[in-house]
């Protein structure tokens, strides 16, 4: 866990409750891109799973993505399907079910189109290549994520996940 130096006790709340989890504490805040991307140098592993502290995942969440990317070399990062927490069967609004770029560069997701989320009816239940993940949660190669020079920290905290791969692919 990266604590990027938060104000609340969620760093603490860790500690105490799940001590077998490693932690990184940073020493101000860097925002998503930058708190990322230092806490990430500590952090010896074959994936990365970039996942917010408010997000409620389900049991074996991660053990088909894992696999997926075990099996196929080829896969960078992939997102799993998010949901609202408020009302979980609709989408949530930031990531949904996969990002992509219109041709004037304006991000949108499966499961959302502007405020517009839809209803989670299985339609995206297929896997699909998509532009960019949700940094609420996505799990990435390592290897990629170091060639990349990791996220781009002049977007401290909105659309950082998009640029970073936007600003590499060109």
């Amino acid at each position: 866990m990266i604590d990027n130096h938060s104000e609340d006790e969620s760093i603490n709340y860790v500690k105490d409750w799940h001590p077998e989890v490693k932690t990184i504490s940073l020493t101000k805040n860097y925002g998503f891109a930058g708190g990322y991307n230092k806490g990430l140098l500590n952090v010896e592993a074959e994936y990365y799973v970039l996942l917010n502290s408010d997000v409620l995942v389900t049991d074996g969440w991660l053990d088909p993505i894992l696999q997926m990317m075990d099996q196929d070399q080829t896969l960078a990062a992939i997102q799993p399907l998010i949901l609202s927490l408020e009302n979980k069967s609709l989408f949530e609004y930031a990531g949904a079910a996969g990002g992509f770029m219109d041709v004037l560069a304006y991000p949108f997701c499966r499961g959302r189109l502007f405020d517009d989320v839809e209803e989670n009816k299985g339609q995206y239940n297929e896997n699909a290549e998509i532009f960019w993940c949700s940094g609420a949660a996505t799990v990435i190669r390592a290897e990629v994520f170091k060639n990349l020079g990791g996220f781009d920290t002049s977007y401290f905290a909105h659309h950082e996940e998009i640029t970073s791969h936007l600003t590499r692919c060109f």
